[in-house]
């Protein structure tokens, strides 16, 4: 009988002031648990052999008892002691993770010859277009775009120390020089990026389910499910390039049913625009609403990802809104994006901005928690319209700001997130910027994360005032629209808001009894989406204030 062999996914942890390290703390990637369940039951290449699992560091937990360094991060080498994996896969999909990321791998690459992995991966939508770094930090290859075609021969190849030249889809190297395989099966290749893998539509329904049982020393407690793959959008800011792709309705509700049935009831789907397929999205909501209904799941919760123009779609005579409750979506995340048109445009969303606000007023009208996700100082490409002010003169970064607040005032999302603009690579935004010499590249990738400006902004703006302004927009929503100049006093305001309304809600229940015909449930609805409200705002207002105090430290250190 063949040794049985280890396969080790490792999820990097954020830079330390990336904000959604709080959420990554309570899930688990969805991308390497997908490829370590593939590797072991893959549909493509069948290897009994293996074993697989994960380790992500962001939700790496001490009550779990996982081996930590000096530094409290995970100590791969204690790992490789208790458990010897023979093969390493690193993720790097997120800029902002890249530094950790090639530390892993030299983490690997240096440990002695009794410990040390016959082979490493490196994979993800950075890795893959900036491959070079990772191959130098000591990757044996590199996959481009969707591995699950072809991990399991790739594992095979390695541990058998086999040439690689028959694997589609990656980059290694020859005597020092990199090569990259080109996907010699059409079906398999990306036509909107060559040489990169997918999973082709006909493929979609033999992937196995993830296993969230293979991440170890975590504590999950939102699942990430997935339907669709891909976007037919053209957004200059979005690495998303391959043609969409999704899983049958049944199959995903079925995903959904076997989760749930699990005791797992808190699920983020995380497909970029989760209607891309709108027929087959809205059948997932009536199987889920029926789910729900017929088998008393009404602790069933989904976050989704949409576009804010899903709200005029109706399924029948029934509201999509409606039918959104019904299934069980609780928080949806819309891109808004901006405000100013010129900055739509120049983007290629395919919104239309003059009906931006009737869209968000019926989204405020329904019971779903919106978070609304903005993009501030959008770079203008050459050629295309400037944003202008009265003045006709290209706006300020506070003019640019005025307009954002305003929006916001009026558009009524629950919660908002507005971010510095990131240009990732492999984007048109990116090419562009990089050869016009604008991207920041001495600031390194930590600062990758939404919260840094990382480019030139556009004149007459400047990199300090771009950040300053997100600042405030951020402060000024989440410390109260006058108080926000109180600091950390507001922090005091908040938690006295919610101790006065936690006993006030039994009454506004009561005395919304009447307005909802009687349903207790639909009553409870607003008093219990007004006291979550309360809870996100204080959370979001410590955090930005955590990370204003950085930026004034940071800032300090540069001028001594």
């Amino acid at each position: 009988m063949r040794k049985r062999v280890l396969f080790r996914v490792v999820d990097p942890r954020f830079a330390p002031d990336n904000i959604y390290r709080f959420q990554a703390r309570r899930t688990a990637p969805l991308g390497p648990v997908m490829v370590a369940t593939t590797a072991c039951r893959s549909p493509y290449h069948p290897l009994p052999w293996l074993d697989a699992e994960v380790i992500c560091e962001n939700n790496y937990r001490r009550s779990r008892k996982g081996p930590r360094d000096e530094r409290g991060a995970p100590d791969h080498f204690a790992l490789q002691e208790q458990r010897r994996a023979e093969v390493v896969g690193v993720s790097a999909s997120i800029s902002n993770a890249v530094p950790r990321a090639l530390e892993v791998i030299r983490a690997y690459r240096a440990m002695p010859a009794g410990t040390r992995p016959k082979a490493i991966i490196a994979g993800g939508w950075h890795a893959g277009d900036l491959p070079d770094d990772f191959l130098d930090a000591g990757a044996d290859a590199v996959v481009h775009g969707e591995a699950e075609p072809v991990i399991a021969a790739l594992i095979e190849a390695l541990v058998e120390e086999r040439g690689l030249a028959d694997i589609p889809g990656i980059s290694y190297r020859v005597d020092g020089q990199t090569t990259r395989n080109p996907v010699f099966d059409a079906r398999y290749d990306n036509p909107k990026d060559a040489g990169a893998l997918l999973v082709p539509q006909e493929d979609m329904d033999l992937l196995p389910y993830p296993d969230f049982d293979l991440v170890r020393y975590a504590k999950v407690s939102y699942y990430p499910v997935s339907r669709v793959r891909g976007c037919r959008g053209r957004c200059r800011f979005c690495r998303v390039k391959t043609p969409p792709r999704w899983v049958s309705p049944d199959r995903f509700v079925q995903h959904v049913e076997i989760l749930f049935s699990q005791k797992r009831r808190f699920m983020f789907i995380v497909d970029d625009h989760a209607a891309e397929d709108l027929e087959g999205f809205k059948s997932v909501l009536k199987k889920l609403a029926a789910f729900r209904r017929e088998r008393g799941a009404w602790r069933l919760q989904l976050m989704i990802q949409a576009r804010v123009s899903l709200a005029e779609e109706t399924v029948g005579d029934v509201d999509m809104l409606d039918l959104l409750w019904q299934a069980g979506v609780r928080t949806a995340a819309l891109g808004f994006e901006s405000p100013i048109p010129e900055e739509i445009w120049a983007m290629k969303k395919p919104l239309a901005p003059s009906k931006t606000l009737g869209w968000a007023k019926r989204w405020r009208k329904s019971p779903i928690h919106v978070h609304a996700m903005m993009i501030f100082a959008y770079p203008i490409p050459a050629g295309k319209k400037q944003p202008l002010n009265k003045a006709g003169e290209p706006m300020s970064a506070k003019e640019r700001a005025a307009v954002f607040w305003k929006a916001m005032r009026a558009w009524g999302a629950d919660t908002y997130q507005v971010l510095a603009f990131s240009p990732i690579p492999g984007t048109e935004d990116w090419r562009d910027l990089e050869s016009q010499g604008r991207i920041l590249h001495e600031l390194g990738w930590e600062q990758w994360d939404g919260l840094h400006v990382v480019y030139k902004p556009d004149p007459p703006m400047t990199a300090q005032q771009v950040q300053r302004q997100i600042g405030h927009l951020q402060h000024k929503f989440y410390a109260f629209r006058y108080l926000w100049p109180l600091g950390w006093a507001t922090l005091g305001v908040h938690w006295l808001r919610i101790v006065l309304f936690t006993p006030l809600m039994p009454f506004i229940w009561l005395g919304s009894l009447p307005f909802k015909g009687g349903s207790a449930g639909r009553a409870w609805h607003w008093p219990q989406k007004t006291f979550r409200n309360f809870l996100r705002h204080f959370q979001a207002n410590l955090i930005v204030l955590v990370v204003q105090r950085k930026m004034r430290l940071l800032r300090r250190k540069a001028r001594d």
